[in-house]
């Protein structure tokens, strides 16, 4: 006679995101992650004087202006003997399909083999697009290019919030920005 099935099954979900910086918040559920061969560094860009549709720009919080600027990210660079903490969180299709929107100066790449860790499913990362680093690129050698010092922090608390451990780990793992980190509001576009 044959054995019976288990009856209790789990889901598991289609995929996995892998984050890094601004996506390390506000997941209930997150793997502690480590992904090898890449460094944090600063190398994608917005041009903050171009409106795109539910997308975003930056004002000075002093003045309310905003600066004719290439507001800069964290993004993941090859790194052979690098490693980069961060946490994957659980995604279904629409899940993804928000993030490829929100994340545009991004595109999703596969890094399930390049995890420390086995989640059981596929992960993603999203890495620079070439266009966005070369905005940055560009705008670091003409001096227009600025982190936004909200985002910078940002980044920082919610590794702090993992534990001093986490964050001394985001701190070896990542470059300080090469350029100025500067007060800016983000402003969400309709």
């Amino acid at each position: 006679m044959p054995r019976a099935l288990a009856t209790t099954c789990y889901p598991v979900p289609m995929a996995f995101v892998f984050g890094y910086g601004s996506l390390v918040d506000g997941h209930e559920e997150q793997i502690a992650c480590r992904l090898e061969g890449y460094r944090r560094r600063f190398t994608v860009a917005m041009d903050n004087s171009v409106d795109l549709p539910g997308y975003k720009y930056f004002v000075d919080p002093g003045t309310g202006e905003r600066p004719s600027v290439f507001v800069a990210f964290l993004n993941l660079e090859p790194e052979p003997d690098g490693v980069v903490n961060g946490v994957a969180f659980p995604v279904d299709d629409a899940a993804l399909a928000a993030l490829d929107r929100r994340e545009r100066n991004y595109v999703r790449c596969d890094v399930s083999a390049m995890l420390r860790e086995d989640l059981g499913s596929r992960a993603y990362a999203f890495v620079g697009r070439d266009d966005a680093k070369a905005r940055f690129a560009r705008a670091q050698r003409d001096g227009l290019a600025v982190v936004s010092r909200d985002y910078y922090e940002h980044v920082r608390e919610s590794f702090g919030r993992r534990g001093p451990a986490a964050l001394r780990e985001f701190d070896r793992s990542t470059d300080a920005p090469s350029c100025p980190t500067i007060p800016l509001t983000r402003v969400e576009l309709a």
